[in-house]
């Protein structure tokens, strides 16, 4: 992904299309691969359960909670960019490998790597806390994210102590947003059945 693209930003929520697009195309990529993969290794009639982040179809990422979450943090991080502590230049090239796939897009995957069949499919509700649980939202983008600032901007805990302090603040305010109006993210439950199609080597 060229970084002038996504200046200023670590994620596709709110970015240009074509960083959505370059999101969505590396997922699709990789969602092949793990269903070929997983084709090869299940037997007929086997079954696989999956449960993904998503969205709603045709729903803009930065209209839900996780862009909400991600937009935040990035404009912490640019925020201590000004203070030197985060270099702008990793900054710029810098994006979180996150991404919220459809159902949709999930079922046209399935159908076009033709190895399983969906027999399930359910939206499990995602309750979104309110503005007092920003320190837990906190403490969990901390425990997945803190290795990887550490390796790519080379923080030490002083400097994550001040972006996570500083994220935690930042959230009470974004966080009333989805006190008001309805969440469309979700967790998928996916149960495939492999099918008898036999898989190219």
């Amino acid at each position: 992904m060229n970084s002038a693209w996504n200046k200023g930003m670590i994620h596709y929520s709110s970015a240009p299309d074509e960083v959505f697009q370059a999101y969505s195309a590396q997922y699709v990529t990789d969602m092949e691969a793990f269903l070929l993969a997983r084709g090869h290794e299940i037997v007929c009639d086997g079954l696989m359960f999956i449960l993904v982040p998503a969205i709603a179809d045709d729903t803009l990422i930065s209209q839900t909670s996780p862009g909400l979450l991600l937009d935040v943090l990035g404009s912490c991080l640019m925020e201590l960019a000004k203070t030197d502590i985060v270099d702008e230049a990793k900054m710029d090239s810098f994006n979180m490998s996150s991404y919220l796939t459809s159902p949709k897009q999930v079922k046209e995957l399935v159908e076009r790597t033709g190895c399983f069949t969906i027999e399930r499919l359910e939206m499990l509700e995602t309750n979104f806390p309110p503005a007092s649980g920003a320190q837990i939202l906190t403490n969990h983008m901390r425990a997945a994210s803190e290795e990887i600032f550490k390796q790519h901007f080379g923080f030490s805990d002083d400097d994550l102590e001040k972006l996570f302090d500083l994220y935690s603040k930042r959230l009470v305010d974004p966080l009333s947003i989805f006190t008001k109006s309805e969440d469309k993210s979700f967790q998928m439950f996916l149960v495939l059945k492999r099918n008898s199609v036999t898989i190219a080597q």
